[in-house]
């Protein structure tokens, strides 16, 4: 083999060593990505739909949603006002939202109460589990705060 050769050689090893390095740490970074979201992904892109607020029930015609927009961000319907939030997960099925923002339009009494109750209960959950179609926020004595379910439309 010419010294040219060997020269040749040794670049193209020496460069698909740089290669294989790239890819081990872009691997990694993937794992430790996928830590970090957490299991997000069970419950993004995903409208839940409100079935129970503190044992109490709902209002079925109010349509109480909750949708994770993106992966620090929720929007929904509070059964009269729309509103956002920001939201915040992590290891562990924990799980915080952020102040509300809403619209301002009144409704009857109930629909108010009811909004004021499910906005009350999204500010004091910390932990989450998710069941295939059921999403249930907690508080730190794990008692349930609101139940939810993924709607036919998701």
């Amino acid at each position: 083999m010419t010294n040219a050769l060997r020269n040749k050689n040794k670049r193209l090893v020496a460069m698909h060593k740089v290669l294989m390095s790239c890819l081990i740490v872009a691997t990694l970074a993937a794992c430790t990505s996928a830590e970090t979201t957490y299991r997000g992904e069970d419950i993004s892109d995903t409208t839940w739909l409100t079935e129970d607020i503190r044992g109490g029930g709902v209002i079925d015609y109010a349509q109480t949603t909750l949708h994770f927009e993106s992966v620090n961000q929720v929007v929904g319907r509070g059964g009269c006002n729309t509103y956002t939030t920001s939201v915040t997960l992590e290891p562990g099925d924990r799980i915080s939202f952020g102040p509300i923002a809403s619209t301002r339009k009144m409704c009857s009494t109930a629909l108010m109460d009811q909004e004021t109750k499910f906005f009350a209960a999204l500010s004091e959950v910390t932990n989450y589990t998710v069941d295939a179609y059921l999403l249930v926020l907690y508080n730190d004595d794990a008692t349930p705060l609101i139940r939810l379910s993924a709607t036919a439309n998701d």
